[in-house]
């Protein structure tokens, strides 16, 4: 494999556009290396607005949402296992993310 270049999407907006007026998503907290981004970008204010769908409903377990194999092998499948159920059905959409 061979990397065949990258492409920073925030960058391009910077450099076409001069006024950002808008910037959505969980906002880092003052002192996070987030927050250091969002500032060199030149995003000096925000206002906080509350989810328009309300709180998360997720009671976290444990025992139920953390999960141990012996193997990598077994992890996969196990993993797999999560995500076919969690599409099971069509209401549900799952996101898989790996370290790099």
């Amino acid at each position: 494999q061979f990397k065949l270049g990258q492409y920073s999407y925030t960058h391009l907006a910077m450099e076409e556009f001069k006024l950002i007026v808008g910037v959505s998503g969980t906002l880092p907290k003052a002192d996070s290396a987030e927050a250091k981004v969002v500032r060199e970008f030149g995003i000096v204010s925000q206002t906080v607005m509350p989810s328009m769908y309300g709180g998360s409903n997720l009671v976290f377990k444990k025992a139920v949402h953390v999960n141990a194999e012996e193997t990598g092998n077994v992890h996969f499948a196990k993993l797999m296992q999560e995500v076919k159920e969690g599409l099971q059905g069509g209401k549900r959409s799952v996101l898989v993310l790996f370290e790099t």
